[in-house]
């Protein structure tokens, strides 16, 4: 399994292809992984792209000699190369763009997955929409602590400010807030988009950099003026992350650069990912805080409410 990540979760898995191929040709398969709150694989449509395949040609100056791919099915490129397993080289869309890609593997036939954090088949969400939250917490709002939206799928996050909360300390559990969709945070190039019943929509509450409770709203098909309701529930700190982490280590082999830079920064965080098995790490930050060079060995307490749903920590 190769597993590589550019802006997204563009994400390769090689596997020989179980698609049938004559034997005198090779082929690349590729797999659209979409990657929300559940991870749907469909085939990923290559009409609009191009691939080749290298073939070693020493008669000529570039060493190879370039033969063009056939789309043999919507998601399945051949050409008749009768020997050899040649590199491939092709492109796939990212954000809009097409991004060229080089495969070389001791195999004929290969197949590869093109993992999107997504939803399948997005649309642009409703325009001028709203979102309504009415809450009520399993125990009252504190200093300290903080609450956050979050739509798995759409991959749209914010964090209330603290004028649409209660007064702290104040033995208050009631949260009732609405802003514009269009204030949530967005994945980069890509617009918002409309939340449907295959998102997990979640606000999320936190203390210390720990997830404390979360209320995961009704599924929904967002129709611009949609309201989020129900208790929130605590989540309990009943798992342990152990690590020994060495940050001078770190920060020694920056030391000989030339020009000088200044001392790395570094921290930790745990996530629950629905995409774990793809290797994808966008998901629900259980913990995170600072790395100093002070800390002793790591060993804290979390919890990961989100276990039932595949998305392990």
């Amino acid at each position: 399994m190769l597993a590589a990540t550019t802006g997204c979760a563009q994400l390769a898995g090689i596997d020989e292809t179980s698609t049938l191929v004559p034997v005198e040709r090779v082929s690349l398969q590729v797999d659209r992984v979409s990657i929300g709150a559940t991870v749907v694989r469909a085939p990923e449509n290559l009409a609009a792209n191009p691939a080749s395949f290298l073939v070693t040609d020493e008669g000529v100056p570039e060493g190879f000699t370039r033969i063009d791919a056939e789309l043999t099915q919507p998601d399945l490129w051949t050409a008749e190369i009768p020997t050899g397993t040649p590199p491939v080289q092709f492109s796939l869309p990212e954000v809009g763009v097409q991004v060229q890609r080089l495969y070389q593997f001791p195999s004929r036939n290969v197949r590869v997955q093109h993992g999107v954090y997504e939803h399948p088949s997005p649309q642009a969400a409703p325009p001028n929409a709203m979102l309504t939250v009415n809450m009520t917490l399993p125990t009252p709002y504190l200093t300290g602590q903080s609450f956050q939206f979050s739509s798995i799928g759409t991959w749209n996050a914010r964090t209330f400010p603290p004028a649409e909360l209660p007064l702290p300390d104040m033995g208050l559990t009631a949260v009732a807030a609405s802003f514009p969709f269009a204030a949530t945070s967005k994945l980069p190039g890509r617009e918002h988009e409309k939340i449907t019943t295959a998102d997990a929509v979640l606000i999320l509450r936190y203390a210390t950099a720990r997830l404390t409770g979360v209320m995961e709203a009704a599924p929904f098909d967002q129709n611009g003026g949609d309201t989020i309701m129900g208790a929130m529930t605590a989540v309990p700190a009943d798992g342990m992350l152990t690590a020994n982490h060495q940050p001078m280590t770190v920060a020694a082999r920056y030391t000989p650069l030339r020009p000088a830079m200044s001392a790395p920064t570094m921290s930790w965080m745990l996530i629950a990912a629905p995409g774990v098995d793809q290797g994808a790490t966008r998901g629900v930050t259980l913990h995170t805080a600072a790395v100093t060079a002070l800390d002793p060995p790591l060993s804290v307490a979390f919890g990961n409410p989100f276990v039932a749903k595949g998305w392990r920590s």
